[in-house]
């Protein structure tokens, strides 16, 4: 009983990850959206190897567990465990930026799409700080189209950005000329 209600609990939990995890990026949010749904990334990632932590135990509370099981078994939460804090390390050293994020002028930005193996597209920014620090970004289709016509009208362009550092999550872009005028 215990072991389908995991199994069931597991199906669940991945079905709603794929759909977090495998949308098309174009949905891709910036602000508070956007950290939600990196947020809810790491968040299955961590889900995930607990849950799969409460299944070796319930192995581990078999009568006859032999040295090996028990072995292995510890082995696979400690990894797992691992994991979990890895996935949740990002979204808790990012918490003290949701009040006062990070804020950076872009130069030399570069636009970037990648397509998957299922035909979707990811797109990303990159741009180069005053002090010579890279910096890239996961943005919408919406984003990614709005900053390459604005470059293919050969005007030079820069960009203000606030943003989350540990998990990469734009909180606000605005596209800049040199003349100064500005465009989201």
């Amino acid at each position: 009983m215990l072991v389908g209600l995991a199994l069931l609990g597991l199906v669940l939990w991945f079905v709603c990850g794929a759909l977090v995890l495998f949308a098309d990026s174009a949905v891709l949010s910036l602000g508070m959206i956007g950290f939600v749904q990196g947020v809810l990334r790491q968040l299955l990632g961590a889900g995930l190897a607990l849950l799969a932590v409460g299944v070796c135990l319930h192995f581990l509370r078999k009568p006859g567990a032999t040295g090996k099981r028990v072995l292995a078994c510890a082995a696979v939460i400690c990894v797992l465990l691992a994991f979990s804090v890895a996935c949740l390390r990002s979204l808790v050293l990012d918490l003290p930026y949701l009040h006062q994020p990070a804020v950076a002028r872009l130069d030399q930005l570069h636009f970037e799409q990648d397509v998957v193996n299922d035909g979707g597209s990811r797109y990303s920014l990159e741009g180069v700080t005053p002090d010579g620090t890279v910096l890239s970004f996961p943005v919408s289709r919406r984003v990614f189209h709005s900053g390459l016509d604005a470059v293919g009208s050969g005007r030079e362009l820069q960009a203000e950005i606030t943003y989350l550092p540990h998990t990469d999550v734009l909180l606000s872009l605005d596209y800049l000329t040199p003349e100064g005028s500005s465009s989201r």
